[in-house]
Order: C-alpha cells, then structure tokens, then sequence
C-alpha cells in the first residue's frame, strides 16, 4: 500500500507539472488545451483515488469513492475533442454537434456523485469494498464508447498524414490503449462483478500513458515540451538517487558511530550525511544526463559544442566546394538532416553550391526557387519552418502569397527548413534543408542550431567566395599582363596613331565646327542690324533666336575643345607680365552692352596700387568673362556685379561678387565639378540657367591653378555670391596705381 501511495503522489505531480507547462508553452492552441484538461482530469483522479484509498471511516471513502468517479468523467469528452483538432488543429465539432456530444458528459457527471453509481463502501479485511449502483454500466458504456471514438479520430488521422505525424499519433495509441484497458478493466468492469479491489491500480495506469506521450515529446518533439520531459527524467533520477544516498549513508554511519543506538550523535551523522551528498550533486548530475541522453536522447548533440567546432574547422576551410562539403557534413552529422541545397549569390542570382543527390532538380521543378529567395528572403530573412507556415494557413492565417505557393510545392518535396544566409543583415544565399533522416520534427534546439550555423556559414562562404574571386582574378591578372607585354608595343603604336587622330579631329572640330558657326553668327548680326534690309517683328524674334542659340553653340564647340587640351595636357600658357586693370577694362567693355539689357549694373572698383601679374592674358580675360558672366545671367534686373582687385601678399586676389540669389551650402562643392550647374540655386532669379554647359567654372578652375593661382567662392543663399581668384604678383615689375574710373587706364606706373 506505502508503494502504492508513493506511486500515486508521484503520478499526481508529474502528470500536474506536465499539464501545467503544456497550457503555459501555448495557451490558444486547441491541440494543447485538450491535453492539458484531459492530464489535470488524470491528476484529479488519481489524487481522489488516493484519498479514498487512504480514508479513515466508511463516510469518508464512501465520499471519494464518488468522486473517484466523477473526476475521470471529462477524459473521454476531452480526448475526443483533442483527437479531433491533433495533429494539425483541424476544425473541431461544430456548436450542435458539440453541445449532442457534450450532453451525455453532463448528464452523467451530475448522476456520479450519488447513490446510482456507487452504494456504499464497506471496510473489510481484505481492504475496501465497492458496492456499485444502477448507473455504474451506463457510465462503463459512456466511457467505452467515447474512448472508441477518440480512437476511431487517431486512426483516420494516421491513415491520411505521414511522417513523424505517424510516429506521434502511433506513440500516443500505445500509451491511450495501455492506460484504457487497465482502466476500464480495474474500474469499469471488475467492480461490476463486486471485484473493486483492484480500483486503486486504474489511476497509476496513467503512468502508461504519461510515459508514451513523454517518450512521443522526446523522439517526435509531439506538444514541443521536450525540455521539460528531459529535465524531469535528469531531477527525478537524481532525487530517487540522492534519497538512496542519504539513507545508505545515514544507517551507515549509524552503525559505525552508534552502534549500541545511543541518540547522543544522530545530528553528527547527519551532518555528515547532507556534506557528502551536497558533494555528489554535481558530478552525480551530469553522469545522469549523460546516460539518459544516451538512452533516451539518443539524437541529441551538445549545440554549444557542436557549434564551436564548426566555428574552428570552417574558419580554417577557404576553398570554397571543400567548405560546402564540411557544412553538409555538419548538417548530416548532427542533426541527421537527409537532403540539403545550398545556394549563393552571385551578381545579381543565386547559383547553385552543391546540393544532396537530385535535390535540387526537384527544387527547380516545384518552384522558382531563385525568385523565391530574390523576391521573398531578400525581403524577410529570417528562417523559415515549412510545418509551421503549413499551420498558419490551415488556421486562415494571413501568410505572404508567394510564400505560402512556394511553401505548398517545396512540402511535396519533403523540404522543412528554408535557412537564409545573412552577411551584415544583407541576404547572400539560402539553404533548403530536407527532413531529418529519422523522420521527427526539427526542434526548437534543431532550430536554434541551424540559425546560428546559417550566420557562421554565410560569413565562411563569404570569404570563400572572396578567396576564389581573388584567386580567380590573380591567374586572370597573370594572363592579361603577359597579354599585355606580348602586345605593347603594337599598343603603343596605336595609342600613338589615336593620340594623333585625336589631335587631327580637334584641329578639324576647331575649324571646320566653329569657322562656320562664326559666319553664321555674323551673317544674322547684319541681317538683324537691317543691311540686307528691312526685317519684320516676327522675323527678328526668330533671328533673335538663332543668334543667341549661334553664340551659345560656339561657346560650347570652345569650351568643348577646353576641356579636351586641359584633360590631354596640349593646354598653352603664354606666360606674361599682364595688368589686371586692362584685362577688366576690356572685359567691362565686352558685357556692358549685356548688363544694359539684362538692367544689372556692372562696375569695377580697385585699389590705389596694384601689381602687375603673371598670368596668361587671353585666359585671364576667358576667366573673368566666364565669372563676370554667369554673375550677369544669375542676377535679377536692379542687381549689381562688382569687379574688384586687389593686393594680398605676394598675391593679387579678383573678385566678381553679384547681388544675386546665392548658392546653398549643400551645392557649393559641386561648383567646380565637371558639368557641375547648380540649377536650384538661381531658380528664382528668372534667367535661363538652363542654357549653360556647366563646364566655365571647371576650366577657371584649371586655368587659374596651372597659373599659380587658387580659386574660390563665398555665397549667402538670397543674398548674393563672391567668386575670387588669386594669381602671382610678378616679381620685379612696375605696379600700377590712380587708375582713371571712366577710361580705367592706368595713369602712372611706380617703380
């Protein structure tokens, strides 16, 4: 009976604990509530039927002898359901059907607690006797038909889905048929034929059950609660052990020290005792999960360790074919996975690394597989688990479309896990892993593991991928110099016949582009100017027209030929002592006319003495055309451009400063740039931007710094901009000074 009891307590926790952590891993799933009702009205059952057994007076045990028969009521209805939505969480009963189904659970459930189903209890030698009323055969009816039927659900469910679904469901048979028959025959159908001693063994044939639904979680990961059943088995062992320890040790050393049974010493002992086992704990722990992983986690593997030995062995691997094969190798070695695809980026597409026999082809006939990762992983890397997205959409839950379609036909070709390969969050390549070799349900260890590989792996394949590009380009670099040697002489040759090609054609663009231009634009000045004759408003606004478009074509066709000296190096400086007021003189009276039509008041103001400069007298005026130009274009009518010049020492700084709408911070340095207009800046000062080329302040730029010089810019959004230049003073010659405004010749010259 002592063991009995102990059996029983055990039971109770074990079946309570169980039941406890399935509602706590998933609350809403259907699968889980059933279980659990259904492990709770086991625990109830046996923690009633170890009070009845243990009742003092008939009262007492006449009173848990009826709930020993209420409490199991709700397992039949409970397992039905939970037949009904395992493995899948398919649609249960409906509300009418569920409520017919739940009906003779009721009635019964309020008869049990009476005189109808169980009489009386009787004391005798032998231990308690049942007596049985009328009601207890319909309640033996109830339960076997229900449990027929929950066995009748299972066993559609195996016919119609496979893999480790089968083992689950075949686990959860045996452990079902086992606990039902010693139950049924020790409290349904014994006590009928006045047998009701053997009532207390039908709670601890739930041991049965217990242990087949504990061994289906271990092997086919059946509720995902392996955890738990592990832990439990490693503690259990350990407190059944430890206990053992601690009497051996206590009698033991009883004997020893008290030998005539003197209670002077039982502390001491005991003391000794409680060391000597707290010693043990450790040591004795981990030899325990050592021999239960091997018995009964037989496919476990250490991931820690497992995982820093993948870390030192592909750190060490950078051939890249001999780095897929150790990551197959991993993938088969430790969690026994039976086909794997592993595919990596290449430009734009994935491309194929090696994959376990035909594998791939069945790949590439269920789905595009490489849109998939293009379109769907680059997206959302993260690992996918094909069982769980088969879950959401049997439960109507939203999931992706080209997911979920390519989910559907990667199933059909037993693919779990699609495992993306991620360097610094960027989606390098991905790996189709197919089912485990044993056929059980990737684990929540499985997938951890896989993650982690995944990162190590990318970043392997990675640096591979670089080795062999590298190495690849090394050999191509060998072969294109010896290319190059073979050839270099008939390269240079022709580099010279194209250099002088080059100069032909700018001499020809130079021509025979800007002579005709010229000839144009003079020919539309006279007829503008009425000398061939008298011309029509109409006929001007077109001439206008053409005009402005000849000038602004010959100044591209110069600025084009510019660009095309200074890049080649044929740029000339003619290198001289020149005045600046000269320079500035002229260029006034080049754009005066200009500046009166665009009503821009153009001036220039100077210093008393002025050096002369060394510079390149036609660049100078082409640089201070080009600033004194743009100023005029990007000022508003009522604006003022200012000319000024002076000394800075050893340097002669110009400036061309505007009134005009000014230049952002954001925009300043692409000034200077090649082609570098900034349109936005002067929108609002209604010129036509538009029509420069974008290439005069690059060519100042060059001018003034093959002159000695620096140029730069100052600017104020809506207030104006200051372009400045500095060029070398000539060393030893005269300076001018009192240079007369209205004819801005120089008057006297100093020595």
């Amino acid at each position: 009976m002592a063991t009995n009891n102990f059996i029983s307590i055990a039971t109770v926790i074990t079946s309570f604990l169980l039941g406890t952590y399935i509602i706590y891993k998933d609350p809403r799933n259907k699968i889980n509530l059933a279980f659990a009702v259904s492990t709770f009205c086991v625990t109830g059952w046996v923690l009633v039927n170890y009070l009845a057994d243990t009742a003092k007076t008939p009262e007492q045990a006449l009173f848990w002898a009826r709930m020993a028969l209420a409490t199991p009521i709700i397992i039949p209805l409970s397992l039905l359901y939970f037949s009904r939505v395992f493995p899948i969480q398919s649609k249960p009963f409906k509300r009418l059907n569920w409520f017919l189904i739940s009906l003779p659970t009721i009635i019964i459930l309020i008869l049990t607690p009476t005189k109808l189903n169980i009489g009386n209890v009787s004391f005798t030698d032998s231990g308690q006797e049942t007596i049985v009323g009328p009601l207890y055969i319909p309640f033996a009816i109830y339960f076997i038909a229900y449990i027929f039927a929950t066995f009748f659900n299972l066993f559609k469910s195996y016919k119609t889905l496979g893999g480790s679904y089968k083992n689950q469901i075949r686990y959860l048979f045996l452990g079902l048929t086992g606990f039902f028959v010693i139950a049924l025959l020790t409290n349904a159908v014994l006590p009928i034929f006045g047998l009701s001693s053997l009532v207390s063994f039908g709670p601890l044939a739930s041991l049965i059950f217990l242990f087949s639904v504990s061994y289906a979680i271990v092997k086919h990961r059946l509720l995902d609660i392996e955890v738990i059943i592990r832990r439990s088995l490693v503690y259990s062992i350990l407190l059944a052990t430890l206990t053992g320890l601690y009497s051996i040790l206590v009698f033991g050393l009883n004997r020893v020290f008290l030998p005539e049974g003197t209670a002077a010493f039982p502390r001491i002992t005991d003391i000794i005792a409680i060391v000597l086992v707290a010693l043990t704990v450790d040591p004795l722990k981990r030899i325990i999960e050592r021999s239960t992983d091997k018995v009964f986690f037989k496919a476990r593997y250490n991931m820690e360790e497992t995982l820093n030995q993948v870390s030192e062995k592909i750190a060490s691997v950078i051939e890249l074919p001999q780095l897929v094969a150790e990551i197959k190798k991993v993938l088969k070695e430790s969690v026994k996975v039976s086909k794997v695809a592993i595919y990596a980026k290449a430009d734009h597409h994935y491309v194929l690394l090696d994959s376990t026999n035909d594998f791939h082809h069945h790949l590439d006939i269920s789905t595009e597989k490489k849109h998939f990762i293009k379109d769907y992983l680059e997206k959302n890397p993260k690992l996918v688990v094909l069982s769980d997205v088969n879950q959401d959409l049997q439960d109507n839950k939203w999931v992706d479309p080209s997911l979920a379609e390519t989910v559907k036909a990667l199933s059909e070709h037993k693919v779990e896990i699609i495992a993306p390969l991620l360097v610094k969050g960027g989606l390098t390549g991905a790996m189709f892993l197919g089912e485990k070799l044993s056929q059980d349900i990737y684990s929540n260890e499985d997938l951890r593991f896989i993650e982690i590989l995944s990162h190590q792996a990318a970043l392997a394949l990675e640096n591979a991928k670089l080795y062999q590009e590298e190495k690849l380009y090394g050999v191509h670099l060998k072969q294109e110099v010896e290319n190059a040697t073979t050839n270099l002489r008939a390269a240079n040759e022709r580099l010279k016949e194209l250099d002088q090609a080059k100069d032909e054609f700018v001499s020809v663009a130079s021509h025979e582009l800007r002579t005709p231009m010229t000839a144009i634009k003079s020919y539309i000045w006279l007829a503008l100017h009425n000398r061939a004759g008298e011309v029509n408003d109409k006929l001007r606004d077109y001439l206008d027209k053409v005009y402005t478009s000849s000038e602004r074509m010959i100044a591209l066709i110069g600025d084009m030929l510019n660009v095309s000296r200074i890049e080649t190096g044929r740029i000339q400086m003619e290198i001289a002592v020149v005045s600046v007021y000269k320079v500035v003189e002229m260029i006034l009276s080049d754009l005066s006319a200009k500046a009166a039509e665009l009503g821009v008041t153009l001036t220039a103001e100077k210093e008393n003495i002025i050096p002369l400069v060394k510079a390149d007298r036609n660049k100078l005026a082409e640089i201070l055309m080009n600033l004194a130009g743009n100023s005029l274009k990007f000022t508003p009518r009522g604006g003022k451009v200012v000319i000024t010049a002076k000394k800075n020492g050893s340097a002669v700084e110009i400036s061309v400063a505007d009134t005009g709408v000014g230049i952002s911070k954001e925009n300043m340095t692409r000034l200077f740039a090649k082609f570098g207009r900034i349109e936005s800046s002067y929108a609002t000062a209604g010129q036509a931007a538009s029509t420069g080329t974008g290439l005069g302040l690059w060519i100042s730029k060059n001018y003034v710094e093959k002159m000695g010089g620096k140029i730069w810019v100052n600017s104020t959004l809506g207030k104006g901009t200051t372009f400045t230049f500095s060029l070398p003073v000539a060393s030893g010659a005269k300076e001018e000074t009192e240079i007369k405004e209205e004819s801005f010749v120089p008057r006297k010259v100093i020595t």
